[in-house]
């Protein structure tokens, strides 16, 4: 896995769990047991409803509940290999990213000259590596293959946020309908809504629901301060020109977590379409993971789950609700909008990579004319996770990766950051809690032009 830099720049070195005082260590030695715990769990209860929820028949109980048995034996030796920081061992499933996964820890030993563990290599590769073992644990099964450990914490965090989005949707149509407002802060509210979803996010809080917005308004006009690189209105400039445009924006979206963060996506993408930014021409395309990751991430079946749960009547009492949810699910039947998963997402690789390793996903994020990427783990790849100085140019850190222009949404969940280059914010930034990069509190909305 190793990082392509230009001749000119030298890459720092990756954060890893081997310093102490970083929000790595703080997740490989104890959010990633708990989170693995909670799946053990999650698997234990569900071993006896199997037939019930529909994931197997009945001719294949006892065989499907043995297998359930084996993958929970599978994650706690995973647990117990990562809390005594046992080597990385090869995947062993005949899934066509085996490869790939078993390439990287081979070229880690050529490179390093010793075996990839916990606490000393990459804390990226460290924990995508996590999530993939958990993956296994389940693919290696015939009847349990498909079983998702972390889908009941991603519905139930949908389920406690449908005051939220009945709240945001009120917001939204009274936003639409009021003419004196100005299109750019109707767009600013939209993006900070999208950006401050992403505090939402389950991997943080191991699995733990978190709150969402109460009003809006007033909390999007509290949490602006708190936006550390703000590049809301070079975005703005750049997306306005596509109103007058025959041809309209195309535009991508690199998915974070479902539940309430989704729907603040699509808010914005209804936004985008009512203001006609996005107009008939335009196709909209959401990426999403191929299997479950980092506990919260889109996959497509949560995708549709969570719009037949928004279109159901038994589930919100919203009409305006199921209204939206109604004309999105038509969205997808007419093609205006696609789902589109590609393994690349869920490998250890940063988005340096992308071009070599995955040609045709870059090809399609192409022929987009805007990228936005979600949330800290797309953050994370975008800047390969290594220990950059705050004021290195968002651009720099991206190390050759611009297949069209993008922009970063994420709230700041993890050690890295960069881009800050207001000599002002760089000062306040030391007068910042300790663990000011692990809450969430902070953000940054990060825009790279492609000339």
């Amino acid at each position: 896995m190793k990082t392509v830099m230009s001749v000119t720049t030298r890459a720092p070195e990756p954060h890893s769990a081997k310093d102490k005082d970083t929000f790595a260590y703080k997740t490989v030695a104890h959010r990633l047991p708990v989170i693995l715990t909670k799946a053990i769990d999650t698997t234990c209860r569900r071993l006896k409803s199997l037939v019930e929820s529909g994931v197997v028949s009945s001719d294949h109980r006892l065989d499907a509940e043995q297998e359930m048995k084996d993958s929970i034996g599978r994650m706690a030796k995973l647990r117990n290999e990562l809390q005594t920081d046992k080597p990385f061992v090869e995947l062993v499933s005949t899934a066509p990213d085996v490869h790939i996964w078993n390439r990287c820890l081979s070229d880690h030993m050529s490179e390093f000259r010793c075996e990839p563990k916990w606490f000393t290599t990459s804390w990226l590769y460290a924990e995508c590596y996590l999530y993939r073992r958990v993956r296994e644990a389940f693919q290696l099964t015939q009847y349990v293959n498909t079983f998702d450990p972390f889908s009941e914490s991603k519905e139930e965090a949908l389920k406690s946020s449908i005051h939220a989005i009945e709240v945001l949707t009120e917001f939204m149509r009274t936003s639409f309908a009021t003419k004196d407002t100005d299109i750019e802060t109707e767009f600013t509210r939209f993006i900070e809504l999208s950006l401050w979803g992403n505090k939402c996010d389950l991997s943080l809080s191991a699995g733990s629901q978190t709150n969402q917005f109460a009003n809006p308004t007033q909390d999007l006009i509290q949490m602006r301060d708190f936006i550390i690189d703000n590049h809301t209105k070079q975005l703005w400039h750049f997306v306005d020109t596509y109103r007058s445009s025959s041809d309209g924006l195309q535009l991508s979206l690199v998915l974070d977590n479902s539940g309430f963060e989704l729907f603040t996506d699509l808010c914005l993408i209804e936004f985008l379409e009512t203001s006609g930014i996005l107009n008939d021409k335009s196709v909209v395309k959401f990426y999403v993971k191929s299997m479950p990751w980092f506990v919260s991430d889109v996959m497509t079946k949560d995708f549709h789950w969570f719009l037949r749960y928004l279109c159901d009547d038994s589930n919100t009492h919203s009409s305006a609700v199921k209204e939206l949810a109604h004309k999105w699910t038509h969205n997808l039947k007419t093609g205006k909008w696609l789902i589109i998963d590609d393994h690349f997402w869920t490998l250890p690789h940063d988005f340096s990579q992308m071009k070599t390793i995955s040609p045709q996903l870059y090809h399609s994020l192409s022929e987009s004319n805007l990228i936005v990427f979600k949330g800290d783990l797309n953050y994370r790849k975008l800047t390969a996770d290594l220990k950059w100085d705050l004021s290195v140019p968002f651009d720099t850190s991206l190390r050759g990766f611009l297949p069209t222009t993008l922009c970063s949404l994420r709230t700041i969940k993890a050690d890295v950051v960069v881009g800050i280059q207001d000599k002002q914010m760089l000062q306040k930034i030391h007068t910042f809690a300790d663990n000011w990069r692990e809450t969430g509190d902070y953000a940054v909305i990060q825009l790279a032009i492609k000339q």
